[in-house]
């Protein structure tokens, strides 16, 4: 009766070490998929937030004495940047939340309601704006169609599901493609980018700060 005491405990024994011994490597196999989401998703993450910071900046300098005049793509150019620095030094730090909570009060700001309440002088700038952002998005679509072209995969690896990538992706273009175009319901496309980096925060478990300025990916070509 002794033996087989003995052995049924250790049998219990073992198989709470097998269940532990699972947990353990479950745990493992999650803390390296989030790292690797953290990796993976970190460079359209950046875009997307340096699109929020750019929203924000811009929007600040509607009401100052500031060029409008140039090729929208000047303004996303290493050397344009550096000049901005020197401009207006210093850059406003904020959390995420109240980033969003500015961006809300855009939205209804930029509607296609408010548009049409607008002295045309004013309605230009904030198209010539809008373009300007759009034009600095080229580097946001080519992570983003990175990402498109690797959703089946990103699925099967538990990353991040084929219907999140595919609506974060037309999220992103539908943003963009508002922004370059006149006429255009701009809140719309600042509730797609905020949707879209919301949504890519949540997979790489991102907590990131937002610095308010003129914030661009930097080619090789201009260093």
């Amino acid at each position: 009766m002794t033996i087989l005491s003995g052995i049924g405990c250790s049998g219990i024994a073992a198989a709470i070490m097998a269940i532990f011994l699972d947990m353990a490597s479950l745990k493992r196999e999650n803390e390296r998929k989030a790292k690797t989401r953290a990796i993976y998703f970190r460079e359209l993450k950046e875009e997307l937030k340096m699109m929020i910071e750019r929203i924000l900046w811009f929007d600040e300098r509607l009401n100052e004495n500031f060029d409008w005049n140039k090729d929208p793509a000047i303004y996303s150019t290493f050397q344009y940047m550096l000049y901005v620095g020197q401009q207006y030094p210093g850059e406003e730090t904020i959390s995420f939340e109240e980033a969003e909570a500015r961006l809300n009060i855009l939205k209804d700001k930029y509607s296609l309601d408010q548009q049409s309440k607008m002295q045309s002088d004013h309605l230009q700038k904030v198209q010539k704006m809008f373009m300007i952002l759009a034009a600095s998005g080229i580097t946001l679509l080519s992570e983003t169609n990175s990402i498109k072209e690797r959703r089946v995969e990103l699925d099967a690896e538990d990353y991040m599901s084929l219907k999140e990538i595919e609506s974060m992706c037309f999220q992103i273009s539908l943003g963009v493609s508002l922004m370059c175009k006149a006429n255009k319901n701009y809140g719309a496309a600042i509730q797609s980018i905020v949707s879209a980096y919301k949504t890519i925060c949540k997979a790489g478990n991102y907590t990131d700060k937002i610095n308010i300025g003129l914030h661009g990916s930097i080619k090789m070509t201009e260093i």
